[in-house]
């Protein structure tokens, strides 16, 4: 990674931001956006960029940046005073660290969560086609057993999450109003870590050439190939693809087993473009 160098005193005062959700519901994107901000340094996916050395469990901020420094080549950065990190969830290691992580660092400086929600379809979708794509799954598809799969995970994903929000407030961002406005829902975001949105967040596709954007993403590879302005043409395409699957969507949601998952979806799908967890979350 491409950075400035930077000393900064490590204490209760600093502020930590962990971006969480479930894989391809725009974590990669949302970290992008927040990391361009001249305040924040979010790094992508500590345990799944280490498979050969796990990270541990910082106890806190000065822990976590000396481990991504040993473990990303980034000295101390000079920018700011936020530090952060992305993750995703389904995976039981990966829930597991990134859990453990935003309890243990919670005791030590100010956390904000903030949990990214997107279509639940549209995730699946978009995991099936990076599957076929960029993960070596050639035979990758949508159907009945693949949903129901999706679903039972994101359930346990969903349970997690939630606990882990009613215990440390945070924020729940959509997806769908963060790519339509982009500028509104940044500026909500920023403001509950008490910084001002900069309008150069929104140029955060032209650092790949200015600041190594590709060495340093992880989790979205369409991020790295091809970075461009946000925008929301991937809704109305999933919009068409879940069209072709309306009959076997309708039947798993039907599913007794996935009535409060379903309930659950609906509910978060009319929060605000940006929600208060301890108002919303609550059990």
């Amino acid at each position: 990674m491409v950075r400035g160098k930077r000393v900064i005193n490590a204490g209760r005062g600093e502020k930590f931001v962990a971006v969480i959700g479930l894989p391809r519901s725009g974590t990669t994107l949302l970290t992008a956006l927040l990391d361009r901000h001249s305040s924040l340094c979010l790094y992508y996916e500590p345990w799944n960029a280490s498979p050969n050395a796990r990270p541990p469990v910082p106890k806190d901020i000065a822990e976590f940046r000396a481990c991504m420094a040993a473990r990303f080549g980034d000295a101390a950065h000079a920018k700011g005073t936020i530090t952060g990190f992305k993750e995703t969830t389904t995976n039981v290691g990966t829930t597991a660290w990134a859990v453990d992580a935003i309890d243990s660092l919670s005791q030590t400086c100010d956390l904000t969560s903030i949990w990214i929600q997107r279509d639940p379809i549209h995730c699946l979708l978009s995991k099936v086609e990076g599957a076929k794509k960029w993960w070596g799954y050639p035979d990758a598809k949508f159907s009945k057993e693949v949903l129901e799969k999706f679903l039972t995970e994101t359930q346990n994903s969903y349970d997690i999450l939630r606990a882990l929000m009613r215990r440390h407030g945070g924020l729940a961002v959509r997806y769908e109003a963060l790519v339509r406005s982009p500028a509104d829902v940044l500026t909500l975001v920023m403001k509950s870590v008490d910084e001002s949105f900069e309008l150069s967040q929104l140029d955060y596709y032209k650092s790949n050439s200015e600041a190594g954007l590709g060495k340093k993403v992880m989790g979205d590879p369409g991020l790295i190939e091809k970075p461009r302005q946000v925008n929301d043409d991937s809704i109305a395409r999933r919009d068409r693809e879940a069209l072709q699957y309306r009959s076997v969507i309708r039947d798993v949601f039907e599913q007794p087993r996935f009535e409060a998952l379903v309930s659950q979806f609906e509910r978060f799908a009319g929060l605000p473009s940006v929600a208060r967890a301890q108002l919303d979350f609550e059990p």
